[in-house]
């Protein structure tokens, strides 16, 4: 029996009892767990996306990226000036999570302008590629980065900034310390030769926020899933998940 099936064996009970909707959350949640676990690109509106990490929260955070926040689709797209917002925020979504996305130089294209040209080189891969997105609809682009996004934050127990609200560093700097401490990786955020697989910043935040929830798990803290809510809702007490 697959993780699956295995899932939906288990909710099923739960959706004879009216919870309806729990045994297909139940099913989805394994899905985007395992999914994230192949290391696979993703897919929103036929564009290649690579797995949400880190380093694109961060510049999305820096960007004040709309679609962090919890938000529909149908909110973003309301107005014509809405629609013309949410497109341009898209797009800067998208650029920044495709595979073809370079960070910008410091310098002036003059003093570095083989750079100059590799940069201009990745965003025409990238504005070719977007040609799919040419006959779908705005709001069909919002909604699938926002389940984009929401999948990404499935396990996640803290804000969609990274952090808590009160920090005294950068999340980025209790992340590569949790990675370095339990997993090996390497403490090392700008070395272009440092390999995805050891790099704090590229690691997949889908995979960081399971194995804390299975450390958590094992140490005998109480944890939930999304689902859960679905349950605790019917029920009428309704209680923070995770």
């Amino acid at each position: 029996m697959t993780p699956d099936r295995q899932s939906c064996a288990g909710a099923e009970a739960f959706e004879e009892k009216d919870f309806p909707g729990f045994a297909e959350a139940v099913v989805r949640e394994n899905r985007v767990r395992g999914m994230a676990c192949l290391g696979l690109t993703e897919i929103i509106c036929g564009l290649e996306c690579l797995s949400f990490c880190a380093a694109h929260l961060r510049l999305l955070s820096l960007a004040q990226s709309p679609f962090l926040a919890k938000v529909t689709a149908e909110q973003l797209c309301a107005t014509e000036l809405g629609r013309a917002q949410a497109l341009n925020a898209a797009m800067l979504f998208l650029w920044i999570v495709s595979p073809f996305y370079e960070h910008g130089s410091a310098t002036s294209p003059a003093r570095k302008w083989w750079q100059w040209r590799r940069k201009l080189s990745a965003r025409d891969k990238f504005n070719t590629a977007c040609a799919v997105l040419l006959q779908v609809p705005i709001d069909r682009i919002c909604r699938e980065i926002l389940e984009y996004v929401e999948d990404t934050f499935l396990d996640a127990e803290t804000p969609r900034t990274g952090g808590s609200d009160t920090s005294y560093c950068a999340f980025e700097i209790h992340l590569a310390s949790e990675l370095h401490e339990h997993y090996g990786y390497r403490i090392d955020f700008w070395n272009a030769a440092c390999p995805p697989d050891k790099n704090p910043l590229r690691a997949p935040l889908k995979i960081i926020y399971q194995l804390r929830k299975a450390r958590r798990k094992a140490a005998g803290e109480l944890v939930s899933n999304r689902s859960d809510e679905i349950i605790s809702n019917a029920l009428g007490n309704g209680s923070p998940r995770n």
